[in-house]
């Protein structure tokens, strides 16, 4: 998992953890999906960027960001278009661990 750079005072091997242990207890999956947990610059690595675009047009219509007053067309036409892409509906149930496509995994952190 690539996180954009920034600094904290947490270390990347404690969150690698934190997220499996994590996906163990909620989810019953204890094969240690993150495998590694590192920071890019989102400016200077493509995949990130890339990646970024198709999470938050998810993230955006699930969140109902579409929804608010101003909320800017050419994002909604984007987020749209990357969901129906994916096959997926703005109500983005959790998908099976073991699938190959798209998934997603609903998280509520606490």
């Amino acid at each position: 998992m690539f996180l954009d750079q920034r600094q904290t005072g947490y270390k990347l091997d404690d969150l690698r953890m934190v997220l499996n242990n994590g996906m163990n207890s909620r989810y019953s999956i204890d094969r240690r999906p993150f495998r590694l947990v590192e920071f890019a610059n989102s400016k200077e690595t493509g995949a990130v960027q890339i990646a970024d675009i198709l999470l938050g047009s998810v993230a955006y219509l699930k969140n109902d960001h579409h929804k608010v007053a101003g909320a800017k067309p050419a994002k909604v036409e984007l987020a749209r278009h990357v969901m129906n892409k994916a096959r997926l509906k703005e109500s983005v149930p959790n998908t099976p661990y073991n699938q190959s496509s798209f998934t997603v995994w609903n998280f509520m952190l606490s």
